[in-house]
């Protein structure tokens, strides 16, 4: 082997380490969007192995697929009731803070700065730019990720996001509280909104387009 072919080789090898290593990466973060708190990696990598070496796996793949689904619809359980209850409370402690308006819905908000413009109802298609985040401040998602401003038709957008759009006149930017109920409820939305999730946004409605 010559020294190109030995350069080749070592470079494809740290390619493949690489992609191995992103890969246990992402399985990771799924597990732990799934509600997995700990694993046992030693296990893991053996039933991997089992995989891909075409080895004799300890357990059937049948029966591994039964134990990982129920493990998960028994996770998916837990998370439900545990953030019902967090978000229950957190919504509760919320309401008591000085400038947070609390609707019938149980849909909270607090004003960062009112608009002036017009208020848009159900078959508007607005403008608006938003941040957010989970009760721990954790941001899922914020329209900087999408270069800026976003365009769609309220009608078509989650209950809690329904109902204040209607109430905030074009050029405000609102701190707004959605119970799980008015957001993503008990489906939740992989991979960061967990079932029952209660959500934060800061939205600031720029215009009303049509």
């Amino acid at each position: 082997m010559d020294i190109s072919e030995l350069l080749g080789t070592i470079g494809k090898t740290e390619e493949q380490d690489k992609i191995s290593y992103s890969a246990g990466v992402v399985m990771a973060m799924s597990l732990k969007d799934l509600g997995f708190e700990e694993i046992s990696s030693a296990d893991f990598i053996e039933g991997m192995d089992s995989v891909f070496n075409n080895s004799f796996p300890k357990i059937t793949a049948k029966r591994a697929v039964d134990i990982f689904n129920n493990y998960i619809a028994l996770l998916r359980e837990e998370q439900k009731e545990k953030n019902a209850t967090e978000g229950r409370v957190f919504l509760e402690q919320n309401a008591q803070r000085e400038g947070v308006v609390c609707l019938p819905s149980g849909l909270q908000y607090e004003v960062l700065r009112q608009g002036k413009g017009q208020t848009p109802n159900l078959l508007n298609h607005v403008e608006v730019t938003y941040e957010g985040y989970l009760v721990n401040n954790e941001v899922f998602d914020s329209s900087k990720h999408h270069s800026g401003g976003v365009e769609f038709e309220i009608g078509e957008m989650i209950p809690g996001w329904q109902e204040v759009l209607q109430l905030m006149p074009e050029g405000s930017r609102w701190k707004v509280y959605i119970p799980h109920y008015l957001a993503y409820g008990e489906a939740g939305a992989a991979p960061m909104i967990q079932p029952n999730a209660t959500l934060i946004f800061i939205i600031e409605l720029k215009k009303i387009i049509k």
